[in-house]
């Protein structure tokens, strides 16, 4: 690109040496011409034929029916206590394996921590405790006031 935008350079004549560039799009092509006449759907062509094997929604199903249709669980042979069981022991062994990890995860930080707070206190114990044993120093050496000045040894 030039620059100029269609403007001629100086010192020349008025005559433009490129035309200035233009943007085209492209367009999606028209859509196809709407049939002239009414539409010819026969919507009896649209249903399903009656099927009483089909439930509908709306239709009223008799649980008596629906529980004297399915088997029992006895004579299915289903032990619902043996499944309660191992349902249990299944779920005890999951949580237990995220609490694993969840702590896997989160112990680091916590022990780091801790670990700096115990060190902030133990600063702040050494601290007091040093204060505190020069203060007693300092209050002994003001009690005895030993004389500044030297026996002389004459």
């Amino acid at each position: 690109m030039n620059g100029n935008h269609g403007t001629p350079p100086e010192g020349t004549s008025s005559v433009i040496p490129f035309p200035p560039r233009r943007r085209s799009f492209l367009a999606a092509p028209p859509p196809p011409p709407a049939p002239a006449g009414p539409l010819d759907f026969d919507l009896s062509d649209l249903t399903p034929e009656a099927d009483d094997d089909i439930p509908v929604l709306t239709e009223v199903v008799d649980l008596a029916t629906v529980s004297a249709d399915a088997p029992d669980e006895r004579e299915a042979g289903i032990d619902l206590e043996a499944l309660r069981e191992t349902l249990a022991d299944t779920l005890a062994a999951e949580l237990a394996h995220s609490i694993e990890q969840r702590l896997a995860a989160e112990l680091p930080s916590l022990v780091e921590a801790t670990l700096a707070n115990l060190q902030d206190d133990l600063k702040q114990g050494i601290i007091a405790a040093t204060e505190a044993a020069l203060r007693d120093f300092i209050a002994r050496r003001q009690q005895l006031q030993l004389p500044l000045e030297s026996p002389a040894a004459d």
